[in-house]
């Protein structure tokens, strides 16, 4: 396979996780469950759903395999990874049967996009992918408020729990930090419209009820916004800083005036702590060959506020729960060497760890629904690894 068909198979995998998501959500419909909140479930077990998922992964996984055989290192970890994923997916057939083992969003073989690091590699596969990452933030912010509008049209302004809105706004996140970080390695100004863009995302962090997506969205918007310009003067800095508070201004008085009910929603949660007794029945509910192994791609425990789940934010807790340490830190290990890597050589500006940053205090905890699922986060994130280790290794994108 050479770098066109890599290219191709990338930018095709990425086209049929986008539509996936937007089609498992074809049929859903709104429905007030608790606590005032509008939920929107969508459906991963359609078998359109399924073709376009295991089609991308697919497509990836025969894109990496003729780019880690150059490299023994490379083949040793893609190996020794698809054995481990391999293991897993047959437990997950023998304990839970092939319809879950194959339907769950979270079975053993959404692992497998990790591969995709090998992929992102390739300058030409990178180039492919800056290029569509505007198009997947316009399709995402079209997405978002037609939906925001079909509800808003239906019940008003209300609080939004589980939906649509929440994987749309997640999906459109990574994308924008990529494509911001991207822009400022590439010496692009961070303009207007950039900054628009930067609003939007703290907006719609406000419209789904999301401390850690308003503190995730506040924190790159204000990184991307002052060192995101191709002046580096002291006047030029001083401005940008007046700019930047007179926008988060703007900002505050918008949501304010027109959301209200979502900003009172907010403050009567910032006291509240939903999360940390999870540690302590998920640590309960397992033992020690558990944690190392797994227990499984059915596994539960005893959440003392919500019964017997399966589910926990902290991804790093929820795989190493159901799938070992083994999985988890294979998992982990390119995203590990792709952070250190930049900024031991610091053979690429600092910025570039900036997504890489997000996305590990995201999986920590800090930022709900965002689950590791075979989506196009996963994918855009990988590919971004990929493409920051292959920056150490051509030395573009020097410090000044």
């Amino acid at each position: 396979m050479n770098v066109k068909q890599r290219r191709n198979g990338t930018i095709c995998a990425i086209v049929a996780l986008f539509i996936a998501l937007a089609y498992s959500y074809k049929n859903a419909v709104w429905v007030n469950e608790q606590y005032a909140m509008y939920f929107k479930r969508g459906d991963t077990s359609t078998p359109i759903y399924m073709i376009l998922v295991y089609s991308a992964l697919i497509a990836i996984l025969f894109a990496s395999v003729f780019r880690i055989c150059k490299n023994r290192w490379h083949f040793l970890y893609g190996t020794f990874l698809m054995l481990t994923v391999l293991f897993y997916f047959v437990k997950a057939l023998l304990e839970e049967g092939v319809y879950s083992a194959i339907t769950s969003p979270t079975t053993p073989l959404v692992y497998l996009l990790s591969l995709a690091v090998f992929v992102g590699m390739d300058d030409e596969v990178w180039d492919a992918v800056r290029r569509i990452l505007p198009l997947l933030i316009i399709a995402y912010i079209c997405l978002l408020i037609y939906e925001y509008i079909a509800l808003v049209t239906r019940y008003g302004i209300v609080v939004v729990g589980n939906s649509s809105i929440i994987y749309f706004y997640v999906s459109l996140f990574w994308c924008t930090v990529i494509y911001l970080t991207d822009r400022i390695l590439c010496n692009e100004n961070i303009g207007l419209l950039q900054v628009l863009l930067i609003g939007f995302n703290i907006i719609f962090a406000v419209v789904i009820n999301s401390r850690s997506w308003i503190i995730q969205s506040c924190i790159v918007g204000a990184i991307v916004y002052l060192i995101g310009t191709t002046q580096h003067n002291f006047r030029t800095k001083v401005v940008r800083i007046l700019l930047l508070v007179l926008v988060g201004y703007l900002i505050l008085l918008l949501l304010q005036n027109y959301f209200s009910s979502n900003l009172i929603f907010l403050m009567d949660k910032l006291g509240r702590d939903s999360r940390s007794h999870q540690y302590t029945d998920i640590a309960a509910a397992s033992s020690v060959l558990g944690w190392l192994f797994g227990n499984g791609l059915g596994a539960v425990y005893h959440d003392s506020v919500r019964g017997y789940i399966s589910n926990i934010d902290n991804q790093y807790v929820f795989i190493a729960f159901h799938y070992g340490l083994m999985l988890l830190l294979q998992w982990l290990g390119p995203q590990i060497v792709g952070l250190f890597s930049a900024f031991r050589t610091r053979s690429v500006r600092l910025i570039a760890m900036l997504p890489i940053v997000c996305w590990f205090m995201a999986l920590g905890g800090l930022s709900v629904f965002n689950m590791v699922y075979c989506d196009v986060k996963q994918l855009i994130i990988m590919l971004y690894v990929g493409h920051v280790l292959s920056l150490n290794r051509h030395g573009r994108y020097v410090d000044e």
